[in-house]
């Protein structure tokens, strides 16, 4: 099975179906301010599928091979949690292969330019400065603004 096939099953089979009916996103209300702009407060967090059977006229919506019957089975097989672990553990299959044994990218070698940086490159090409151009300078001000005077009093 090629990698695109196994991220689009993981998809299909284990996330997809997490996000619709287990993992709850927060369902804005709009209430204007003071100013006249509109504040989003969030006081409801529902699962997608639990927001979508408050709909009124929700069978006009779904496909004519899916019930509410069906869609409530499916999001009632698991809980949250075991969906939450569930997906987790797919996508740990999923990407195993492509981590080493702490949980990070494997080294890969022998591509490209991986080799030790050489300090014979770049000699010669870069001149140092003569002087050091960080250091600040006791009475340095902005030429366009007015100058302080040491009391606090401005010269213009």
């Amino acid at each position: 099975m090629k990698p695109a096939d196994r991220i689009n099953t993981f998809y299909e089979e284990s996330f997809n179906p997490y996000l619709k009916f287990h993992r709850p996103c927060g369902v804005p209300e709009l209430k204007p301010d003071q100013r006249g702009k509109t504040r989003r407060i969030y006081k409801w967090y529902a699962a997608p599928w639990e927001i979508l059977r408050r709909l009124p006229g929700l069978p006009g919506y779904l496909k004519p091979d899916l019930t509410i019957d069906q869609l409530d089975r499916i999001a009632g097989t698991k809980s949250d949690t075991q969906a939450a672990v569930a997906m987790q553990e797919a996508k740990r299959k999923l990407f195993a292969k492509h981590l080493g044994p702490e949980g990070r990218m494997k080294k890969r070698t022998g591509c490209g330019n991986d080799g030790q940086w050489k300090a014979r490159k770049t000699k010669g090409r870069f001149s140092v400065p003569s002087h050091s151009p960080w250091k600040s300078q006791d009475d340095f001000h902005i030429p366009a603004a007015p100058a302080h005077h040491r009391h606090g009093k401005v010269e213009i």
